[in-house]
Formats: structure tokens, C-alpha cells, sequence
């Protein structure tokens, strides 16, 4: 995946995805059909075990989770909080391709590897890819660093969700009552053999958390929502973060409407000097900086990822979960159709359209829950309906992602013989130059 993104010029913080991927996220944790397990859609179908599992099988890629094989197969022994913690390094992963990545353009030739013993192997890998990728490189007209921003991009929004799970399960803590509703004792959210923060495994556990939200969670938002990216070398690797995750909202430039992907870039470049919220404290430059560059808004995800999950966690009923995700959704919906914070048109109508199917679907989830407290038998034709709507996102992102790899070789297809038609003209004209007599 990590390929297709760096070799397609295209990420999936992108306005095309942005909302997709948030979809897929939040659909098999915070968002679940079976209402957490409180909705018997069994009294549906006798099927519908089957068929979420198919659609957690299709969208668990999205959340980086690859770790159950390890709980069941590997090491059975370990306790959840272990499980949480190493899902912290399957989430956290993908940033090293962007590490290899950047030494790959940044230290390829212009450092002498071969005399560091120990990056020998990294030098040879090197050359190895330079060889064999060198012309594709050409041929896919692929920009260096448009193609490190964009997985880079790409990799903060895949472990975003993920560490923030995995955080609140290990920081929240759950209360044991006995049956007169008297608080026992306070264990682990997912482990009710350990009392919290009384354990050595349990305490590593959630120092760990506490590192992750520190360093990662938190300052994530703030930082999109108050900054925005410009052309300073000061700030160079900052800037990359931010330029990754903003660049398709509009920074107030006059071609925001635009469906050019070259005008947009060229407006961009023109545009990414403006200044930040804290340089210039006055009501033109906060009406400047929130109603008209509108790049604030790709912190709203961010926020979004993390209070659903917190409503998702802290919250007793089912149905208070439901209500306080609808209010969020609806608020995320004002935002997109009122102030329409992407350059392109489609891509707040792509968004726009996602977030309402969420509204749609945990409306359809309250639905049969209702039916289920009623004792009545939930509705077949609303589970038919809901699981035809939890597929439409995982059909976008496919199609789009077929699009762009198709796009992709066709560009080579021409690009190569371009340079192919080029390199004979030039081969003939030096036989010419050659066959001219001398005097």
C-alpha cells in the first residue's frame, strides 16, 4: 500500500479520501453496527455474524490491526495491556518506510554510506532500488517530496486512530460493583484480572500511553489548528507535517475552486507564506484565519477520531454514546456544507456525503436497538440496508485507488515511449553527425 501511495502521487489525507478513511476507522471500533454488542442481530439474521466479521476483515487494514494473530496464536499468555502495547509498535511502523524513504532522497549520493560500516547493507539497497526504479521514477513523473509528504500523510492518519484506541483503553479505568451497586474495585478497561495501576506490567503499560498521548495525540490537533504551512527553512520538517495535511484546503487563494491540480499547486506555492494565528493578533487576522484559510480544519478529524472514541469509552448506556456521536456528526456536517473548507468542490460533497452515511447508519443502529430493549425482533430489511451502507466507503476507496495505479501506468505507457521515440531521434542524429565527411 505504502508503494502504491508513494508511486501514485497521492495520499490518503487527500480531500478524495480524507472522509473515506475516517469512515473505515471509526466503523469497526467506536461506530460498531451491533451497537457494542448490545444490538442481537442475530434476531436478524442467522447470518450476521459472518457478515461483520467480513466488513471488520475489510476495514481493520485501515486501523493498522494485525495483532490478534499474536494473542491467539504466538503468545496466548499475554494479557491485553500487553496486546495494547505492542499495538502501539504496529501502529507507530509505518513511520519507519517514511524514514527509509527519506534517507533514500536525502542520503543517497550526496553521503558516503560505504564509510559507516554498518549502513553497508542500507548503501547496497540503495543502489539496488536506484537501478531498478531509477527510470520508473521518470517515466511516473514522481516528485520526491509531493511523494514523502503524501505517505507521510498517509501514515500519521493510520496510527492517529489506532494509538488513540489502544491509549484509552489502557488509561481509562473501569469499576467493578457488587449487586447493592457498591464499587468494589477499580481494574483495566479490557482486563478485569488486573487492578489498575497496581500491577508492574499494568504501570509500563500506561507510562507508555501516557508517552503516546503526550508526544503524539495531543499535540496533533493544536498543532493543525493553529499553524499553517509556509515556505521557511527553518521549519523544514514542520512544515512537511503540516503541508501533508493541509494542502487540500483552501488557504484563501483565488483559485480555491478550482479542479486544476496544477493551478491549485501553483496557488499553494504562492499562498504558504501566510502568517499563523499568534503573529499578528487582530480581528482581520482571525477573520483572515478562520473563515477564509480554512486549513484549520484538517485538525477537526483529529479531534473527531478522539471524541468518538471518548464517547465510545466513558460513556455507561449505549444510547448516550449514540446521541453524543450524532451531535458531533452534525456539527462535522454544518462545518463541510457551511464553509466548504476544501479547494475542491467534490471533495467537500465527498465528505459531506460520508459524514451523513455515519448519521444514517448509527441512526439505523439506535433504530434496532430500540426494537431489541422493546423485546420485538429487529428488522431485516434495516440490517439489509445498514450493511449495504457500511460498504460503500470500502467501494470508493477501491475504485479510487484502481484509478489512480491505472492512471499511473498509462502515464509511464506514454512517458516511456516519449522518451523511447527521443532517444532514437537523438541516436540518429549522431549517425548523421558521424557519416558527414571531413575536410
Amino acid at each position: 500500500m505504502f508503494f502504491i501511495l508513494y508511486f501514485t502521487n497521492f495520499s490518503l489525507a487527500s480531500g478524495y479520501l480524507n472522509g473515506a478513511i475516517f469512515f473505515a476507522q471509526t466503523i469497526t471500533t467506536s461506530l460498531d453496527i451491533s451497537g457494542n454488542g448490545e444490538v442481537p442481530l442475530r434476531n436478524a439474521t442467522d447470518a450476521s455474524d459472518v457478515l461483520v466479521q467480513v466488513y471488520d476483515v475489510l476495514y481493520l487494514v485501515w486501523n493498522l490491526d494485525f495483532i490478534e494473530p499474536i494473542k491467539y496464536c504466538l503468545a496466548p499468555g499475554l494479557s491485553m495491556n500487553s496486546i495494547f502495547a505492542i499495538q502501539y509498535f504496529v501502529a507507530l511502523l509505518p513511520l519507519f518506510f517514511v524514514f527509509l524513504i527519506f534517507i533514500y532522497h536525502r542520503c543517497g549520493d550526496r553521503i558516503e554510506l560505504s564509510r559507516f560500516c554498518c549502513l553497508n547493507p542500507l548503501k547496497r539497497c540503495y543502489e539496488i532500488i536506484n537501478d531498478r526504479w531509477g527510470k520508473f521514477k521518470i517515466y511516473a513523473e514522481i516528485r520526491p517530496e509531493k511523494s514523502l509528504r503524501n505517505v507521510l500523510a498517509s501514515c500519521i492518519l493510520l496510527a492517529y486512530t489506532r494509538c488513540a484506541l489502544n491509549t484509552c483503553y489502557i488509561l481509562y479505568p473501569a469499576q467493578l460493583f457488587d449487586a447493592s451497586h457498591n464499587n468494589i474495585t477499580t481494574v483495566s478497561y479490557f482486563d478485569a484480572s488486573t487492578k489498575y495501576g497496581q500491577s508492574t506490567e499494568h504501570l509500563v503499560c500506561v507510562i507508555i500511553a501516557v508517552l503516546v498521548l503526550m508526544i503524539f495525540l495531543l499535540p496533533v490537533p493544536p498543532f493543525l489548528f493553529f499553524c499553517r504551512y509556509r515556505n521557511s527553512s527553518r521549519i523544514l520538517y514542520l512544515n512537511i507535517i503540516l503541508k501533508s495535511l493541509q494542502h487540500d484546503f483552501k488557504d484563501g487563494s483565488i483559485v480555491d475552486d478550482s479542479e486544476d491540480e496544477e493551478d491549485l499547486d501553483i496557488a499553494t506555492e504562492l499562498n504558504h507564506n501566510k502568517a499563523t494565528v499568534f503573529q499578528h493578533l487582530s480581528m482581520l487576522c482571525v477573520k483572515d484565519s478562520f473563515f477564509v484559510d480554512l486549513r484549520w480544519v484538517s485538525s477537526l478529524y483529529f479531534t473527531m477520531r478522539i471524541a468518538m472514541i471518548l464517547a465510545y469509552i466513558t460513556t455507561s448506556t449505549f444510547i448516550a454514546q449514540v446521541l453524543i456521536q450524532q451531535v458531533l456528526l452534525c456539527i462535522m456536517v454544518t462545518i463541510i456544507l457551511v464553509l466548504q473548507p476544501y479547494k475542491k468542490r467534490v471533495h467537500n460533497q465527498i465528505d459531506g456525503c460520508i459524514f451523513l452515511l455515519i448519521i444514517i447508519i448509527n441512526s439505523i443502529t439506535l433504530y434496532q436497538y430500540t426494537l431489541s430493549i422493546s423485546m420485538e425482533n429487529l428488522s431485516l430489511f434495516a440490517f439489509i440496508i445498514q450493511y449495504i451502507l457500511v460498504y460503500l466507503p470500502m467501494i470508493w476507496i477501491a475504485v479510487y485507488i484502481i484509478w489512480r495505479v491505472i492512471k499511473l501506468f498509462k502515464l509511464v505507457k506514454r512517458n516511456k515511449s516519449t522518451y523511447q521515440r527521443m532517444d532514437m531521434v537523438t541516436t540518429a542524429s549522431r549517425e548523421v553527425f558521424t557519416e558527414i565527411p571531413k575536410y
